[in-house]
């Protein structure tokens, strides 16, 4: 028996068909209208069982640097290395609060 987590399994020559004929077919279909919502489409879609989870993960990426850098940009306005008064779960916690007051 193999180590859990592991498989020592090759997908089969039906399986990769089947993916590749789901590819070609999404692929025909073309591009979406400017006005479509890209992860409402996929959420709504009930084709394209196989490329679905592919496709959320890629269109739940951040395009940009620009919220991480907001966050250190926050983050720069409680913490100063030289004093260092705020401990660990305090910097958290207000850091917690100020990236997620408006939710």
């Amino acid at each position: 028996m193999p180590p859990a987590g592991k498989l020592n399994v090759s997908p089969s020559t039906s399986d990769t068909t089947v993916v590749k004929a789901e590819l070609e077919s999404c692929l025909e279909e073309g591009v979406l209208a400017f006005d479509v919502n890209p992860l409402r489409y996929w959420r709504e879609n009930k084709s394209f069982n196989i490329l679905k989870p592919f496709a959320r993960n890629i269109l739940g990426c951040c395009a940009t640097w620009a919220p991480s850098e907001r966050v250190f940009s926050k983050a720069g306005k409680f913490y100063n290395p030289e004093p260092a008064k705020l401990g660990p779960e305090t910097f958290r916690a207000l850091m917690m609060i100020k990236c997620n007051y408006d939710i």
